[in-house]
């Protein structure tokens, strides 16, 4: 699968990109695409950094992607039911 500028996986791995930046969180995230996908934590580790370099040394697996998106989707939520000080 070959993940253009726009595409939508590029769109989610962008996004988690951002998140990973803005947090400091890639530990995180890594844990999770790990336990998602059966990687472990140190493939995790190193896929992410593959999959965020610019341009990308690696594409992204369904599989990867599929966590990935549920990750965010997660991330969402929780952001959403947290009170507004």
């Amino acid at each position: 699968m070959a993940t253009t500028k726009n595409s939508p996986a590029q769109v989610l791995l962008d996004e988690l990109k951002t998140w990973c930046a803005e947090r400091g969180r890639k530990t995180q995230a890594a844990q999770y695409l790990a336990k998602a996908t059966g990687l472990s934590f140190e493939t995790a580790q190193q896929t992410l950094s593959h999959l965020f370099a610019d341009p990308p040394r690696q594409q992204p697996t369904a599989d990867q992607i599929l966590a990935v998106q549920e990750f965010l989707k997660r991330r969402r939520r929780r952001r959403a039911r947290k009170p507004s000080a």
